[in-house]
């Protein structure tokens, strides 16, 4: 601190008592917002270290230097605050906003305050007369080494221990001879403007712009911060374009000339890092649309799924209801009609159900049902599908099943139930009427009847038995109870 203070008033002063540029304010602001308040002790050492080594002791100069370290403490601390709070962050570089209130607390304000400090100590101390002049030129001083010190040492500490929580804007890749040029043009403008007086200084405001879109953040502002000094060493030699007669003159086209090539790329970059993270966001909410699109379709298409296997199987006993059952069959028909694909139904009736809830209640009559169909399913082919009809009927479609094999696969079926012992119930049988789909099915209900026919035979003949219908005869296999 004490060294930076040295060199704002030896390598940057144009005459006695006016300084080009003013670094120390500007490191004490940086300082500030990297490690906070408890910065204090270090930023009043060096505001006494460089009084005590730039100036002869005296109890009135000890006061006075106590005095201006004590202020630029309070600057440095409450333009940080200030920042911090409206900002929101320790680095206001990232948005246009975020620019704006570091100028008007970091810059303007801050080196206002410091200025007003720093001609009252030198006024007290009998260095320099109060004037308005001292204070102006002060303020240009002081507010152009914030502009160009602060965002750099700021950059520097949080690219190194960051997180600094920003992204690269989107960028042209630069071909190889773009940095020789730009490197090329910018030393031939700033040789020409500093130390020839040639009065094209403007373009150095266009070059940093090119910086600024297609360099790194870090290189445009250092490239600022070598422009200033070079535009500060100029002038002190009498050599620039911003050379006038009257110093104070000087430091205000100086000035002037600093703190336009430094706000500028400011805002730009910061214009361009919004933008960025705008883009950022935006595809951030793409991204999270089309996944909530993908979960959706997913948990649709599951819904759908659910919905039709609900739709199409029966709540209690989870086999095929009859509405889909309505369809498988109107899809072999359909394949009959056209393929002449055969295909055979057996309706199958529990015999003395009624009896069964009658006894043992609905709950074990529904039990009972439940454990026929597990029963019946584990008999059944995998081109086979079985169906509740109603109540306690049930029928098999049989694919690509003459009535033969039909019959054979429900006297299979009969065999397996009468066999089985249900708890409580004991053993329970049916009674099975097949059928055989041929020309003159035309509809489903025609091939269900002639079904439903036989088993009304099957259990005229005693239930427990089997009736395949056969045109005008039928045949009947099993035994009666």
């Amino acid at each position: 601190m004490a060294g930076s203070e040295v060199l704002g008033t030896q390598f940057t002063t144009l005459s006695e008592n006016v300084n080009a540029i003013w670094f120390p304010d500007a490191i004490a602001l940086a300082a500030t917002l990297i490690w906070g308040p408890q910065i204090w002790f270090g930023i009043l050492l060096g505001s006494l270290g460089a009084g005590l080594m730039s100036f002869s002791l005296s109890p009135l100069m000890v006061a006075c230097l106590i005095f201006f370290a004590i202020g630029n403490v309070f600057t440095a601390i409450a333009s940080a605050a200030l920042i911090q709070t409206t900002t929101g962050t320790r680095y206001p570089f990232l948005k246009a906003t975020h620019v704006l209130v570091f100028i008007a607390f970091g810059v303007c304000l801050n080196q206002l305050f410091n200025a007003m400090i720093d001609t009252s100590f030198l006024s007290l101390a009998s260095v320099m007369t109060w004037s308005n002049a001292g204070i102006l030129t002060r303020w240009i001083s002081g507010s152009v080494g914030s502009l160009i010190a602060t965002p750099l040492l700021l950059t520097c500490y949080f690219r190194i221990y960051g997180p600094l929580k920003y992204g690269q804007p989107p960028k042209l890749q630069p071909i190889s001879w773009e940095p020789i040029v730009w490197i090329s043009l910018l030393f031939v403008v700033s040789k020409l403007v500093f130390f020839h007086q040639v009065s094209i200084e403007y373009l150095i405001l266009a070059l940093l712009v090119w910086s600024a879109f297609r360099f790194s953040r870090f290189f445009t502002k250092l490239t600022i911060v070598i422009v200033s000094l070079g535009a500060v060493i100029g002038t002190s030699q009498g050599q620039s374009a911003f050379t006038e007669a009257d110093p104070v003159q000087s430091v205000l086209f100086l000035g002037s000339f600093i703190s336009t090539i430094s706000i500028t790329p400011l805002f730009l970059m910061s214009l361009l890092e919004e933008r960025f993270q705008s883009v950022k966001a935006l595809e951030q909410t793409n991204q999270e649309l089309e996944i909530q699109v993908i979960q959706r379709t997913r948990a649709l298409s599951a819904a759908n799924a659910q919905l039709r296997k609900t739709s199409g199987t029966d709540s209690l006993t989870q086999c095929f209801n009859r509405l889909k059952i309505d369809e498988i069959l109107d899809y072999n028909l359909t394949l009959h009609h056209r393929y002449e694909q055969r295909f055979s139904v057996i309706l199958f009736d529990l015999d003395h159900f009624k009896a069964v809830n009658n006894h043992y209640g609905h709950v074990i009559g529904n039990t009972l049902l439940i454990e026929v169909v597990r029963l019946c399913q584990s008999c059944l082919r995998s081109t086979d599908v079985l169906g509740r009809w109603g109540g306690e009927e049930f029928i098999v479609i049989c694919p690509n099943t003459n009535l033969t094999d039909a019959n054979n696969l429900a006297e299979r079926l009969r065999k397996t139930l009468a066999a089985r012992y249900f708890e409580p119930v004991g053993y329970t049988t049916a009674s099975f009427g097949i059928a055989e789909c041929d020309s003159h099915h035309a509809l489903p209900k025609d091939l269900i009847r002639h079904a439903d026919t036989a088993l009304r035979k099957a259990k005229a003949k005693g239930r427990n038995c089997t009736v395949a219908h056969q045109g005008l005869t039928d045949s009947a296999n099993g035994q009666s109870r």
